[in-house]
Formats: C-alpha cells, sequence, structure tokens
C-alpha cells in the first residue's frame, strides 16, 4: 500500500510547467514566429489582392479581439490585436455575418467587384502560403538540415538478432 502524499512537498510549479531548458524555449518562439508568419503572409496575399483590385481595405489585423497598437495610413487601419490566434484584412463591402445586404454604390466596394477579382482576393492568402511554403523549402534546404543518418553502429557476431540481412563486419 502506498503512504499518503505530502501535498505541502509539491512545487505546484512543477505541476503546471514541464522543466524546460533553452533549446525547448527556443523551439516554442520558432514555432510562434513561424506561426506568425504563415498568418502575416497569408494575410498579406489577401491584402495585395484587394488594392490590386480596387477594394478599400479598412482593417489589416495580425491577432483578433481588442487592438492593442497599429497606425493608419490612408484607408487602412494596421493593428496588432489581444489574441494572437490568426488575423483578418476587413474590406469595405465584405460583409461574411451578413451576406444579403445590399452593395454600396461605390466602386471600392468588395460586392461591386467581378467575380473574377472577388475570386482572385479570396484565394491569394492560399496562393501566398503556398509561395512562403515554397520559399521555406529553398531556404531550409538550400541552407542544409542537420540530421541523423539511418544507419547501425555496428553488429557483433555471435549476438542477437544478425537476423534479417544484417550482417556483421
Amino acid at each position: 500500500m502506498l503512504g499518503a502524499l505530502d501535498l505541502a512537498a509539491l512545487d505546484p510549479t512543477a505541476l503546471l510547467l514541464p522543466a524546460m531548458d533553452l533549446s525547448t524555449l527556443r523551439g516554442m518562439v520558432g514555432v510562434l514566429l513561424g506561426v506568425g508568419a504563415l498568418i502575416f503572409f497569408h494575410e498579406l496575399g489577401h491584402f495585395l489582392a484587394a488594392k490590386w483590385a480596387g477594394v478599400r481595405v479598412e482593417v489589416f489585423s495580425l491577432g483578433f479581439g481588442h487592438r492593442l497598437f497599429g497606425f493608419r495610413r490612408g484607408d487602412t487601419d494596421y493593428r496588432v490585436s489581444l489574441l494572437p490566434l490568426g488575423g483578418y484584412v476587413r474590406m469595405l463591402g465584405q460583409a461574411d455575418d451578413d451576406p444579403f445586404q445590399a452593395p454600396t454604390n461605390r466602386d471600392d466596394d468588395f460586392r461591386n467587384k467581378s467575380a473574377f477579382k472577388r475570386f482572385v482576393i479570396l484565394a491569394a492568402g492560399v496562393a501566398m502560403n503556398l509561395v512562403l511554403a515554397a520559399f521555406g523549402f529553398i531556404l531550409a534546404f538550400g541552407l542544409g538540415i542537420d540530421f541523423v543518418a539511418p544507419e547501425i553502429g555496428s553488429i557483433r557476431p555471435g549476438r542477437p538478432p544478425p537476423q534479417g540481412s544484417l550482417d556483421a563486419a
């Protein structure tokens, strides 16, 4: 039978956070930066395509929720928001919450653009993700990636298992 658990002796931080060293922290920062870059380039695709099509972009945001900081240039509010779980580009006339809303008579309204231009705007985010992935592969394989070769160090004669066509040297 096990003895009683001494809760006073437990370190509460040991229950919440695993032991982290510098490489773990570096990996976590790398993942956050990678996901952030993916989100940024995805939204940049929508943004650039909307500008190309002549659609007014009201907000370019990294993150959702409350605006933390940013700046305004022209008609666009460039911002970083509280919840870093994505991002969005809000265009004039893009009414995702009310798709039956009547379009305005403005030329820079998303709904007044041709079906082809609306398609290009909506597909540009995914296209930018593909461009980023291709660039990332070129960069990673151009710089080189360290890995351990899948080799067996040695097999000693007379020791198991020199089976399965593995020969002792």
